[in-house]
Order: structure tokens, then sequence, then C-alpha cells
């Protein structure tokens, strides 16, 4: 549990200091509208790996904490979205 402690900060901070967004418009896509935005997906993921996560499932202890979080991104997006992140 400690090592999650700090993890969600992250999280937190990433929308007041345009990273969401940032990412958002580097990973766009013309003509594809994404069921997710894919700026926040790679946030979760990022969140998830800081926390200690090693599979993209590990992103289920983050959902957990939407209460403070906000939406989070299920395992299944995260994964698309990692695939997607590495495609030409």
């Amino acid at each position: 549990m400690v090592a999650h402690a700090g993890s969600a900060a992250g999280r937190l901070l990433a929308d007041p200091a345009g990273l969401t967004d940032a990412l958002s418009v580097a990973v766009d896509r013309r003509g594809f509208i994404p069921r997710h935005d894919r700026g926040r997906v790679l946030v979760d993921v990022t969140t998830m790996i800081t926390g200690g996560g090693e599979a993209t499932t590990d992103i289920d202890t983050l959902r957990h904490q939407q209460g403070m979080l906000g939406v989070v991104a299920s395992a299944p997006a995260g994964l698309i979205e990692l695939r997607r992140s590495t495609e030409p």
C-alpha cells in the first residue's frame, strides 16, 4: 500500500500541468475518433507503472481509486493504446 501512496499525485497533476492534453495532441490520428481519450489512457498507464504495475491488468489498482482520480482507463484500453503507440 505504501508503494502506491505517491503514484496518484502524478495522475492528479497531469491535467493542470497540461500533460494529458499534450499527449492527446501528440498521439492524435486524423480520421480516427477514439472511444477513450488517448492522452488520458497514457497518463493512466504511466501512473500504473510508477506505482509498480507490471501488467496492464494492474491498472485496476487505480480503478479502485475512482473517487479520488475520476474515471480510469480499463486494462484493455491501456493495452490497445500501448500497441497503437508503437505503430509507425
